[in-house]
């Protein structure tokens, strides 16, 4: 999960995938953490960096935002199975307030 949104950069987006393997892996999904790694990893690469995530082009065109599927699903299934996340909740707190559908001016 690479949160260029946020920039926070592959740190955070790192522990944020893990807590997402970690949730994946209680439902019985087998899931590597390693899987995390890989895919930030790939996409710190000069050749991906230059591409916003589909998020950022929402956001730059006034558009509905998918956090709620993409960190409300980790944080939701986090909390029904205990596991705390606490990076993945703040990420969909942020995304909230930056989507354009949760202001009522907007025309999304």
């Amino acid at each position: 999960m690479k949160i260029l949104v946020m920039g926070t950069g592959a740190v955070g987006s790192l522990y944020g995938g893990k807590l997402a393997c970690a949730v994946a892996q209680a439902q019985g999904l087998p899931l590597k953490e390693s899987r995390a790694d890989e895919h930030i990893e790939g996409s710190q690469t000069p050749a991906m960096s230059a591409f916003p995530t589909s998020m950022a082009h929402d956001l730059a065109r006034s558009k509905r935002l998918e956090y709620d599927a993409l960190n409300g699903a980790v944080v939701r299934f986090g909390e029904r199975l205990g596991i705390p996340v606490p990076l993945n909740r703040t990420f969909y707190g942020l995304l909230a307030r930056l989507d354009p559908a949760s202001h009522p001016s907007s025309s999304a």
